[in-house]
């Protein structure tokens, strides 16, 4: 009789040892960009990368997980919102400063993780907004870039901090402040910009001049009109400030949301978020808040169809009879 399979099932999850501590994780943790103002760019959220040592006695069962919303843009002449802080392991990142609004007095963008860009007034210079606030070291942001007026000329607003560079000082008569790049980070297994500023937008004496430009890593551009449009908003999941509009009864652009990433060294030992692994690593990326969850007999879901390997081997066929005579 042939071998025969009478059935088999698959269980949907394998179980693996308890890993071996501590173990490395890296992090980068992006916050929410600030929202666009009358005339300033909103600020990057703040952007912070790093490795913590994780030991077998401060592991939870849960590791919260927060990624920061973006901030709400400016409406008549009102500052919108910074951004939403994103946290990990005790690793937090500052919301982006919403960028400033035009105003008759010297009023500053808003602090955070970078500054938002000063609005224009109707002195020469609006300051941007603080970077790095509260302060981290290494910096998690830079300042936004101040708005400028020139009496019979124009005004500007200033471009939104970003990462890795201080947002734009208005151009009269030209444009608004660029919003400063982001910073590269390659967790992911590839080199992506995140947390740049949002541009500002620029007037001239006799109509609109040009547009600032959101900087690398998700920063929104100004408005390049003075017809209501509202604002460009941040990239989602980038921490990139929002773009400022032109006109108060507009919004400005929203920022955008933030991000947290995890990586750590071998095959997966957690759950959360959407992980995979590449060279060697898994990784988790947390889009919206959640949990990181470690476990010391890691259970591994299968995704399912699950290819699996057989081998089916049949009877041999029987021998032939004869009655000892050959044949002629």
């Amino acid at each position: 009789m042939g071998l025969q399979i009478k059935g088999f099932s698959i269980c949907g999850f394998c179980i693996r040892p308890a890993p071996e501590y501590p173990i490395n994780i890296e992090y980068l943790v992006v916050a929410g960009g600030g929202g666009g103002g009358l005339n300033g760019g909103g600020g990057a959220g703040g952007f912070r990368t790093g490795v913590v040592s994780v030991n077998a006695s401060n592991v939870s069962t849960v590791l919260p997980v927060v990624v920061g919303s973006g901030g709400s843009g400016t409406i008549s002449f009102t500052f919108g919102s910074n951004g939403g802080c994103s946290s990990i392991l005790g690793i937090s990142s500052a919301g982006g400063g919403a960028g400033g609004v035009s105003s008759s007095t010297n009023v500053p963008g808003y602090a955070g993780g970078s500054g938002g860009g000063g609005g224009s007034t109707a002195v020469p210079f609006a300051p941007g907004g603080a970077g790095n606030f509260p302060p981290t070291s290494p910096s998690q942001g830079n300042p936004g870039g101040c708005g400028c007026t020139v009496g019979g000329v124009g005004n500007s607003g200033g471009g939104g901090g970003g990462a890795g560079q201080t947002g734009g000082t208005g151009n009269v008569p030209n444009s608004g402040g660029f919003g400063g790049n982001g910073c590269i980070s390659s967790i992911t297994g590839s080199n992506i910009y995140y947390a740049g500023g949002g541009g500002g937008y620029g007037r001239t004496g006799t109509g609109p001049g040009g547009a600032g430009i959101g900087g690398l890593g998700g920063g929104g551009p100004g408005t390049s009109t003075s017809v209501p449009e509202s604002g460009w908003a941040g990239n989602v999941n980038t921490g990139g400030g929002g773009g400022a509009i032109a006109v108060s009864s507009c919004p400005g652009g929203s920022g955008g949301s933030g991000i947290v990433i995890v990586r750590y060294p071998g095959p997966q030992r957690a759950l959360g978020g959407n992980a995979y692994s590449c060279g060697g690593n898994t990784i988790h990326i947390f889009r919206e808040s959640g949990n990181l969850c470690f476990q010391n007999d890691f259970v591994e879901p299968i995704s399912y169809p699950y290819p699996v390997c057989y081998l089916v081997v049949a009877g041999g066929g029987a021998g032939g009879g004869g009655d000892g005579e050959g044949i002629s």
